[in-house]
């Protein structure tokens, strides 16, 4: 664990490797269309994360979360069960990849987000992995 990241946010960038297909389409499909409450979520986000110093932080995890997005690799015994392909599952992880880095940032700030801006954050993945 690097400064400034909690346990949560590295066990979300643990689990990542290991979502399926299913859990990637549950991801994509719980986060829906950009709203308010999400934009102001962000903008409470990037205020901690200046007041904080955390803008390294914020782009190591942006990079975690656009590498695992765009990774060609080997597929699962699960993920070949389910007839993904490698094209499929990278377009499925770009899909869910703006949930991952709501929540992903949402544990980097922590508790100086206010409950409801982290539950906004957070909702999608809660709702279709952590949940």
């Amino acid at each position: 664990m690097t400064l400034g990241r909690s346990s949560e946010l590295d066990a979300l960038l643990a689990r990542l490797p290991s979502l399926d297909h299913g859990d990637l389409l549950a991801l994509a499909g719980a986060r829906g269309v950009e709203d308010r409450e999400r934009e102001g979520a962000w903008k409470t986000v990037r205020q901690v994360v200046s007041a904080d110093h955390l803008e390294r932080e914020l782009d190591l995890v942006r990079s975690e979360v656009g590498a695992w997005a765009t990774r060609l690799g080997p597929l699962t015994v699960q993920q070949l069960g389910s007839a993904a392909s490698n094209e499929s599952m990278v377009d499925a992880r770009r899909d869910a990849a703006p949930a991952v880095l709501d929540a992903a940032a949402a544990y980097l700030v922590g508790a100086k987000l206010p409950d409801r801006d982290r539950a906004s954050l957070l909702r999608p993945w809660v709702s279709a992995i952590a949940g």
